[in-house]
């Protein structure tokens, strides 16, 4: 479980896979926050679904910031996906 301004139950690997999945991605992008924070700032919106401007303001980032890099993660996470006629 790790805190954001409200603890968020999820277990620390899947934020360590969704890091893993952030790096493999992304490579080294001039982000604001590390591929760590945006692996929370993700998490949290899928788990809890809050507003992209409570979150912009939980992480000291924009609103504009906050809806990418939900949504670049949420791309990356389904580049890892298996297809739907894999098996």
């Amino acid at each position: 479980m790790f805190s954001y301004l409200a603890a968020c139950d999820l277990d620390e690997e899947v934020l360590e896979l969704v890091t893993m999945a952030i790096v493999a991605c992304d490579g080294n992008c001039a982000c604001k926050l590390r591929p760590y924070d945006r692996a929370r700032c993700a998490l949290v919106y899928l788990r809890k679904h809050d507003t992209f401007e409570q979150l912009a303001a939980g992480f000291g980032i924009g609103v504009a910031t906050a809806w990418r890099y939900t949504n670049d993660t949420s791309e990356c996470l389904a580049a890892f996906a298996p297809s739907l006629t894999q098996r």
